[in-house]
Formats: structure tokens, sequence, C-alpha cells
């Protein structure tokens, strides 16, 4: 089935950044990385010493604060883009961020329906209608609205 949307886990710098990232992260293994408590996509390169510092927040917000204020030692933060988009937007700060290409994990993302039911033909018509909106624009438009990317 198509999938709602492709959460891409990519890094935010400040716009005035020189940092670059081509996929290697071994090349951002000096540089301080935001995330948030609980979030694991860095667990690997940091349990096999790739990457060292990681600071860990509670929100978006407050790692996107300490990127932009040059607080403690964050120079880059890490999370899905839509989630980074629609933080930096709602702090007003979308034209001090810049997104790094080359996410760092790209993963489809599904509606998923109760199997205690029949969904089969809601199911069937959320995907015709999610279809038609990728298509007409209507769901880009959507994506706009809420993170003015």
């Amino acid at each position: 089935s198509e999938p709602l949307l492709i959460e891409k886990n990519v890094f935010m710098v400040r716009k005035d950044s020189n940092i670059t990232y081509e996929g290697d992260m071994r090349k951002l293994s000096h540089y301080g990385i935001g995330t948030l408590i609980g979030y694991t996509t860095l667990d690997k390169y940091m349990e096999n010493k790739i990457i060292s510092t990681v600071d860990k927040s509670a929100n978006v917000e407050a790692s996107l604060n300490k990127l932009i204020s040059g607080e403690r030692q964050v120079d880059l933060v890490v999370n899905t883009d839509y989630i980074l988009w629609y933080t930096a937007k709602k702090m007003n700060i979308m034209d001090s961020v810049k997104e790094l290409p080359f996410p760092l994990a790209e993963t489809p993302s599904y509606l998923a329906f109760n199997k205690e039911k029949d969904y089969t033909q809601v199911m069937a018509k959320f995907e015709t209608e999610l279809k038609k909106m990728k298509n007409d624009g209507t769901y880009q438009q959507i994506i706009e609205k809420y993170i003015g990317k």
C-alpha cells in the first residue's frame, strides 16, 4: 500500500554553518549533535564510537534553541524533517536554519487499522483518496501549510 509519508531523519544546522554531510557519519565525529531523550537513531554510531558528543533534550524546541543560541556544544540537530521544519516554523526560526542533504535514514510510514474489525473498504477508500491528494497537489499543500517547506 501507499505510505502516508516518508520520514527522513535529517540534520539541521544554523544557516551560517559550514558543516557538510554527504552520508559519512565519521565526518561529523567532532561536532556536537543535539537529539531527543529516547531517540535511538544515533545509538549505533555511539556504540561503535563513530560519534561521541550527543546532547539529549526533552523536546525538539530545546534542541533547536541550543543550536540557534550556540549554548552548549550543539552544532547539528537530528530528527525527522517534518518535525524539525514544523518546530522551526512554530519557533519562527526558519530563516536561521537549514537542512543538510543526505538523510541519515528514510522510513515509510503507514496508517494502521485495527485487525479486530474488517476495514478493507475503508483502507481501499483511504488509499484511493491519498493517491488523489498526492496527484492533485492537495497533499503537498497540507505539508506546506504546516511546515512551510
